[in-house]
């Protein structure tokens, strides 16, 4: 299931940086990302998002090709609440990742996959910008250009809204 939010104004791209095959299937895309993003969450946190902390408690995904979900635990001086991460194929074809937060809502973020890195693209965009968001090809690290978010910019620091590792050096 997805969110009502409307994806991307254009199709998505979707190819493997590995094989350098181009258009291939949603579906294998997904597959590609939670593999990797199963492997981040298990190994590269707690991670740090505009004075917040993130810490994962718990991964799941029935089969290979079935969505991810997680459950997070987000906190920041005595401040401490639940969040959901649900990645799935969109019926436009964009993979969809919804982010919700207790008390705060829910977020969608649409990935396709042009290169080696993840893009990363809000709600409803032309995609016009060079960029507005981007994943590691590990998925241990994500960056948002914080003018194409306005309604989470106030997590930047500078230009840009990072989630990245607590401890970089692990």
């Amino acid at each position: 299931m997805t969110s009502n939010v409307p994806p991307p104004r254009r199709p998505p791209i979707h190819n493997d940086a590995f094989t350098a095959q181009e258009g291939v299937p949603p579906r294998e895309t997904l597959m590609a990302l939670c593999h990797r993003l199963s492997t981040a969450l298990g190994f590269d946190g707690p991670w740090v998002v505009g004075g917040w902390q993130v810490s994962l408690i718990e991964v799941r995904q029935a089969e290979y090709t079935d969505p991810l979900e997680a459950d997070f635990r987000v906190g920041r001086d005595a401040m401490e609440m639940g969040a959901a991460l649900r990645v799935d194929v969109h019926p436009s074809g964009w993979i969809e990742a919804c982010v919700t937060i207790d008390g705060v809502g829910e977020k969608s973020f649409f990935i396709e996959h042009v290169y080696e890195e993840f893009e990363i693209w809000p709600s409803g965009s032309p995609c016009e910008a060079i960029e507005s968001g981007r994943m590691g090809k590990r998925c241990g690290w994500l960056q948002l250009e914080a003018e194409f978010w306005p309604d989470i910019a106030f997590l930047a620091e500078g230009r840009f809204i990072t989630l990245e590792p607590a401890e970089p050096n692990r």
